[in-house]
């Protein structure tokens, strides 16, 4: 029997998830007659060790010319799942074209989509979209009710996929780079998001006792999902914990190191759910709560999504009697994201145009408020400006209401979790907020409302889209798969649908700041000084 290998070597600038090994193969012989199927096996193990090895029926079938073209010289494409090493594709030696991977942050508002090259390790593309899935609910439960008839079920899983496939079209219009050579895919969402994706049946996470189809998913190759991209390119989805604790806080978690804090954390993924994570490396204490579309800017006429044109701050200005923006690039305005939602609440409230139940206050307000037909009252920012009626471009009561609800449950899941740990909110070395909004948000205006505890606002540390940024980091990190699977399993998840405790404090948080104006010293302090 001949020596099947006259040499090899391992490839290391793919260092996440996505391998890639070159192999210089003794062409067949009358004295080694092998397959070459067995010799490309052989030679992978001599490099790699004794391993098991998947290859899908389409690449065995083309392995024989492949080979004799190449003259027996291949880079292998590979990622492992588990102990089984599993083939992507098989590339000319030396191949040194760009390879790509997508990481997805599928959330329940909006669909953020990041091409990556993973041989230079930069981000090439970007696309963040509104989750077609929206016309069905703005909410996980809408969903939910949608799917109990498996056709509904399969209806909600297109959606998603084909509203990821127009984009990857889009990319590779505008990019001109190969289909085939995007090779791997992250998707990061909540449990209920990962479900639908999945077509998998979500009835049982909205009903006690709360348990999802599945917390660990398979890594899937992407024709069995429908994907268009190299149709044997794995499709990873971030694990969940808990029926309301996703793959979207697993991967937050993973892109910020937190598991190895040496000092006490708090991590906070606001979207549709507040998701909240206590803890440091020796142990980690996960719950979450409905926080609604609200803080994702999915309010009414006025919220949107944060973008080109969309005011992301607002400040008041007592002197001019005049509400200030900041917007998102150039142009007219068009809207609010969460982030100005928050500011401009915190402003009508500190100056007196909103009273601590949230009601728009007559007198302090007077010319600015008005009556639509339906009898909601609406406040308008900037009288006889850019705002008008028929654009829809004004705050109404009932959007109002919607954004207080939200920020009590955001308030209410702190101080519950807090409560069953025995935990101070001064105990907390650090408050990192996430979330689709959380590029924007200023911790102070959050505070004004009783949406975060009042602490030294140096504490808060405002992180962006740590969603993505996990999905992202997976083709970075050679061992993150098993890093994501040690953070699942070291976080415990509490129910809090059952939680007395939380109902009881829900109602209290409804208020501005809070109906305990002690719990928020510093708005109170403020209060006075605005108010002389």
């Amino acid at each position: 029997m001949g020596n099947y290998l006259s040499g090899g070597s391992i490839k290391v600038k793919e260092n996440g998830w996505i391998k890639r090994i070159s192999l210089s193969i003794r062409p067949p012989s009358l004295e080694d007659n092998r397959g070459d199927l067995d010799r490309l096996f052989f030679s992978i193990r001599h490099i790699l060790g004794d391993c098991k090895i998947d290859m899908p029926l389409d690449l065995i079938s083309k392995v024989q010319k492949f080979l004799r073209t190449y003259r027996y010289k291949t880079d292998i494409l590979y990622f492992e799942d588990g102990n089984i090493l599993k083939i992507i594709d098989l590339f000319p030696a030396g191949f040194n074209l760009p390879l790509y991977g997508i990481a997805i942050d599928l959330g329940t508002s909006n669909i953020a989509l990041s091409l990556i090259n993973i041989v230079k390790g930069k981000e090439v593309y970007f696309q963040n979209i509104l989750n077609p899935q929206i016309k069905v609910g703005p909410d996980i439960l809408s969903r939910i009710h949608f799917a109990e008839d498996n056709r509904k079920l399969a209806e909600l899983q297109e959606m998603v996929i084909d509203a990821i496939n127009r984009e990857i079209e889009d990319m590779i219009h505008k990019t001109g780079i190969k289909r085939e050579h995007i090779v791997g895919m992250s998707v990061a969402g909540n449990t209920t998001m990962s479900h639908l994706f999945l077509s998998l049946d979500p009835h049982w996470i909205c009903r006690e006792p709360y348990i999802p189809c599945a917390n660990r998913f398979p890594i899937l190759r992407a024709k069995e999902l429908g994907i268009f991209i190299n149709k044997n390119a794995p499709v990873f989805i971030f694990p969940n914990v808990g029926s309301y604790l996703g793959g979207d806080i697993i991967s937050g978690i993973f892109s910020l190191g937190l598991e190895g804090s040496e000092r006490l954390f708090c991590f906070i993924d606001v979207g549709t759910n507040a998701e909240i994570v206590i803890g440091s490396r020796e142990w980690m204490i996960g719950c979450a709560g409905a926080a609604g579309p609200a803080l994702e800017g999915g309010v009414g006429n006025i919220g949107m999504m944060a973008g080109k044109g969309v005011i992301d701050r607002i400040s008041y200005d007592a002197n001019e009697d005049r509400f200030k923006i900041h917007l998102i690039g150039e142009g007219s305005p068009k809207g609010l994201c969460g982030s100005a939602m928050i500011d401009l609440i915190s402003e009508l409230f500190l100056y007196g145009f909103l009273d601590e139940r949230g009601r728009f206050v007559k007198e302090r307000c007077k010319e600015r408020l008005g009556n639509r037909e339906d009898e909601i009252r609406f406040f308008i920012l900037r009288p006889g400006e850019f705002y008008s009626l028929n654009e829809g471009l004004y705050i109404t009561q009932a959007e109002v209401d919607s954004l207080i609800r939200s920020k009590a449950a955001m308030y209410t899941i702190l101080r519950t979790i807090t409560g069953m740990l025995n935990v101070d909110f001064n105990d907390i070395n650090r408050f990192y907020i996430a979330g689709t909004f959380g590029s924007y948000i200023d911790p102070r205006s959050a505070i004004n409302i009783g949406m975060l505890p009042d602490i030294p606002i140096e504490r808060f540390e405002v992180c962006g889209n740590t969603c993505l940024e996990g999905a992202k980091r997976l083709f970075f990190e050679r061992d993150g798969i098993r890093r994501i699977y040690r953070i699942r399993d070291n976080l415990t998840y509490v129910e809090l649908n059952v939680n007395q405790e939380f109902m009881n404090l829900f109602s209290g948080s409804k208020f501005l700041p809070h109906t305990d104006i002690s719990l928020f010293p510093s708005v109170k302090k403020r209060l006075s000084s605005v108010l002389r």
